[in-house]
């Protein structure tokens, strides 16, 4: 028997991560009801916005183990020391910064759900830091074992808490548990490499700097898809908050299809635009294809079997109509060719162009979803029109790549540093 591939681990790994924070959301909000649900799915949703930013941490620890030549007697930073020092800088700027955008419909909830989400970015800067200097140093085995294994912790223990209480500040601490398991667990396993690996190629202050600009690119994605729901109850009104149990739900549910998938294989898109890259327009335009088609026939399936599939899994109380599942099928089409387009810009180097695209979606998401109308409409709004910007942006910077004008891309103050 062959052994697998390093994609195919980290493939798997993610499918598994996925589908263990789907069936999450699905015990969650069946046997907790729509309001702790929603208050469930805010922290999620803030949790995973400041670790989406943080992805920033591992990708630049990756590059920087991946680049250091271990020469004998040299001066490298130390991992430990640099995930000590980010992982307090990221609780402090999140703890200070926290009153100015948590929503208002957490009410008594605020400060014990903020609790657990410190102590989870806290940690998660080391797992990040591990899972980079693992992949630096090709332990892929070690960071496909980190990223399953935290995700079928987490759907233990939030399964098994749900046995006893639904309150969603006991759920929150359930989410974030098993991140310091997990990683006390690869370090146990994968001692040696981790050991092996944690002197990084940059100074401390290269490596910080680094980070943050990283960390800018990052921080589009995640607020785009992870910080979504998070957005939605900041601007939604006292009226609304019932409204965003299952808009929140239905978001989670029509993009998963998608976008699961295509994050996972990011890096393949990467590499096969790079390889590819005389017929990269007709690679783009028949990926776009594919969504569109499989877009249309979601969209079909959402509107006439989706709201009895809601009502039956989840209860009356999740109900949506078929024509509002549908529509949000449709933008999670949209934010899927952000991820087509993404890998093409990357794949010529172009990170600010990169950078641009996404937060210009996000720029266009947050105008639209504080429009007057009703929470619903914003949503699907903000969720179409925003990715469309920004696949608008990533084409025009690769048509005029394509055209020999590189140094005219479009850059916006230090996104120009990205590159």
């Amino acid at each position: 028997m062959t052994r697998l591939s390093s994609a195919g681990q980290l493939a798997i790994a993610s499918v598994i991560a996925g589908i263990s924070g789907l069936i999450v959301t699905w015990i969650v909000a069946r046997i907790s009801g729509p309001d702790a649900y929603a208050v469930f799915a805010v922290f999620w949703s803030a949790l995973y916005l400041v670790i989406g930013c943080l992805a920033g941490v591992q990708q630049e620890v990756t590059r920087s183990v991946a680049t250091s030549d271990h020469m004998p007697g040299a001066s490298y930073a130390s991992g430990w020391r640099f995930a000590t020092g980010t992982s307090v800088a990221v609780v402090v700027i999140v703890a200070a910064s926290l009153p100015l955008w948590a929503p208002s419909g957490l009410g008594s909830a605020y400060l014990p759900l903020a609790l657990p989400l410190l102590l989870g970015v806290g940690v998660f800067v080391f797992m990040a830091t591990v899972n980079g200097s693992l992949a630096g140093s090709d332990s892929w085995t070690g960071v496909a074992f980190i990223i399953g294994l935290d995700g079928l912790l987490r759907l233990g223990t939030v399964g098994l808490a749900l046995l006893w209480t639904d309150d969603p500040v006991w759920l929150a601490w359930m989410v974030v548990a098993p991140l310091p398991v997990t990683l006390v667990v690869a370090g146990v396993l994968f001692h040696r490499s981790i050991r092996g690996s944690m002197a990084l190629a940059d100074r401390y202050r290269t490596l910080s700097w680094n980070v943050v600009r990283t960390m800018t690119a990052s921080a589009g994605s995640a607020m785009l898809i992870t910080g979504f729901p998070l957005l939605l109850a900041i601007v939604a009104t006292d009226r609304e908050q019932r409204a965003l149990a299952p808009l929140i739900l239905a978001i989670t549910l029509t993009r998963a299809p998608l976008l699961m998938p295509l994050s996972a294989f990011q890096g393949f898109l990467v590499v096969q635009f790079a390889k590819k890259a005389a017929a990269q327009w007709r690679l783009v335009v028949t990926l776009a294809g594919v969504l569109a088609g499989i877009g249309a026939v979601g969209a079909v399936l959402a509107w006439w079997i989706g709201p009895g599939i809601l009502k039956t899994l989840f209860g009356p109380a999740f109900a949506l109509d078929g024509g509002v599942l549908a529509s949000l099928v449709a933008a999670a089409g949209a934010i899927s060719a952000l991820y087509i387009t993404g890998p093409a810009v990357l794949a010529r180097g172009a990170h600010a162009s990169y950078a641009l695209g996404w937060i210009g979606a996000v720029v266009v998401a947050l105008l639209s979803v504080n429009l007057s109308g009703d929470l619903t409409t914003r949503a699907v709004l903000a969720l179409t029109l925003g990715p469309v910007s920004g696949v608008f942006i990533h084409l025009v910077c690769l048509l005029m790549i394509g055209r020999g004008r590189r140094n005219r891309v479009p850059k916006i103050g230090s996104l120009a540093a990205l590159d």
